[in-house]
């Protein structure tokens, strides 16, 4: 799956003159922390986040002569699609604009990009979201959520934390206290009957069961790319072993005695070899097209393989075929190299 699957077309944008205050409008009204900045050539040129109007001094905090608690904004930033706080939005400064308060330069992705790059961008740069680009223009907007819907949809399976309810809740108040500065109202609860009041219960806010939620999808994302990853590094390493590998008569020969098994259990043809596509020049293309110059795109094992079958093989009838095997995200995985018999029974 790639980018241009699940971003969302024709997102909020800016001009470098839109006043902050008419930016936080938009992002309120749709629901979003964070909005592209466009220049006349419909190009990206920077970002502006709930945060970047914060720290620009777009909005008024107690400590700049505001008069909203800074609780207030603060909460607002927790979950992505909150709404920002009333308060902040009428002690927005309107002198400011998107040029003076956005993160400039902007990381980008093309529409072509796989999810498991744009998953890594969005961890290695710690963004929300990153704009999506066809010939430097703005075609759409990728966030997290966006990214995490993704691979929800793929494994719909739900946590199911320990503990019950209350481990829930510990679980959630951990969850909050890495998002808050201060501590959470503790609100006290006296009896019915006018008994004597029970001590105060720390009780988490809903924004800390969103949190919850959302630390456990992230896990899910950075497993599934470690595994990725690992399978990735054990595919180069094989690809190079492959590249160096050298096929001897011994090698050879076990080749032959397996395709003669083959043979006398009534079979036309057998997989001689099977290697990732990336042991070709050309990750597998010609293979994958048929194409007749299929066989200058070996390298290593594989290419030795052809030589031996086109010098000791094919004078006596033998044909040999590469086919891709599986695919990895829609390009070729693996390839195989089948020794044929029967000439008949190749299409």
């Amino acid at each position: 799956m790639l980018a241009r699957d699940i971003m969302t077309p024709d997102p909020i944008t800016a001009s470098p003159d839109t006043s902050v205050a008419v930016i936080a409008q938009r992002l309120l009204a749709r629901g979003v922390s964070a909005l592209p900045v466009l220049n006349a050539e419909h190009e990206v040129i920077g970002m502006v986040s709930e945060g970047d109007l914060i720290r620009g001094n777009g909005g008024l905090t107690p400590e700049a002569g505001g008069s909203s608690p800074r609780k207030d904004w603060w909460l607002a930033l927790l979950a992505e699609g909150e709404p920002l706080s009333k308060a902040f939005i009428d002690n927005l400064s309107r002198g400011r604009t998107a040029a003076e308060v956005m993160s400039s330069p902007v990381v980008t992705v093309a529409g072509g990009t796989d999810l498991g790059e744009v998953a890594r961008i969005l961890s290695e740069y710690h963004i929300k979201r990153v704009p999506v680009v066809e010939g430097q223009k703005l075609v759409g907007i990728v966030s997290r959520a966006d990214l995490l819907r993704a691979f929800l949809q793929a494994n719909p399976t739900r946590p199911h934390p320990s503990g019950g309810f209350d481990g829930l809740l510990a679980q959630a108040t951990a969850s909050l206290s890495k998002y808050l500065p201060h501590e959470v109202d503790s609100p006290t609860l006296v009896p019915a009957n006018g008994g004597t009041a029970p001590a105060a219960l720390s009780v988490p806010a809903a924004a800390s069961f969103r949190g919850l939620m959302n630390d456990y999808a992230q896990q899910k994302v950075l497993n599934r790319l470690e595994a990725k990853r690992r399978t990735l590094e054990a595919r180069k390493v094989m690809v190079q072993d492959m590249i160096d590998t050298h096929v001897t008569d011994k090698m050879w020969a076990a080749m032959l005695h397996d395709a003669a098994e083959a043979a006398s259990q009534g079979l036309k043809e057998h997989l001689l070899l099977r290697f990732p596509s990336d042991v070709c020049t050309d990750g597998g293309r010609a293979i994958n097209q048929s194409e007749e110059s299929w066989a200058t795109t070996l390298q290593g094992e594989p290419a030795e393989v052809y030589l031996r079958w086109k010098a000791e093989l094919e004078p006596r009838g033998f044909l040999l075929k590469a086919r891709t095997l599986e695919y990895i995200d829609g390009f070729p995985g693996d390839i195989g190299l089948f020794l044929n018999w029967a000439p008949e029974s190749f299409t």
